[in-house]
């Protein structure tokens, strides 16, 4: 007696369109929990390290009192920071670091990253008449702000990290010399 195969085949599965969209969205929701937990991280240990000591604290108020010029470097972003944004904000901190070490030190100069989607800074959108995350600098002499600028030319000198600190070295430069390019 001869026994006949039969062709035995599992039903196909088909991906519908409202899974695909489905799975999309999840992998999208997953991707921006990801991202802002890191940013939530990485903030809170900048935030840490940059405090400064009650007698850092002291000594700073007492030359504000004495009329002592203080250059701050503000790096103001949003909530979402992209790829773009973050390197902004790391070129212009690193650029500050270490081509103006002593006036970090000193006190005369400082640099800030702030959020101005947060309830407290949104009248700095107003204030610096930020339409994009910018990096601005400000001279502050006895506790008021004298003039500050706008460097839009970071977001042009972006691809070159080289160039972008040196633009943004001349700039502060300029400014610590009381002059502005």
């Amino acid at each position: 007696m001869k026994m006949t195969a039969t062709n035995k085949t599992t039903p196909k599965k088909t991906t519908t369109p409202k899974a695909v969209i489905a799975i999309s969205i999840l992998v999208g929701i997953l991707a921006v929990v990801t991202l802002a937990a890191a940013l939530h991280f990485s903030q809170g240990v900048d935030a840490s390290s940059s405090q400064k000591s009650e007698a850092q604290t002291s000594a700073q108020s007492q030359s504000e009192k004495q009329g002592a010029v203080k250059l701050i470097v503000y790096y103001f972003h949003g909530t979402y920071r992209c790829p773009s944004c973050t390197t902004i904000e790391q070129y212009t901190r690193e650029t500050v670091a270490e081509t103006f070490f002593k006036e970090v030190q000193s006190g005369r100069m400082e640099f800030r990253a702030i959020n101005v989607e947060e309830p407290d800074n949104q009248h700095l959108i107003k204030d610096y008449k930020l339409y994009t995350k910018s990096v601005i600098v400000s001279e502050v002499v006895d506790g008021k702000e004298q003039r500050w600028k706008n460097l839009p030319k970071v977001w042009e000198l972006l691809q070159s990290e080289r160039t972008f600190k040196e633009y943004v070295q001349q700039e502060i430069a300029a400014y610590l010399k009381g002059k502005a390019s």
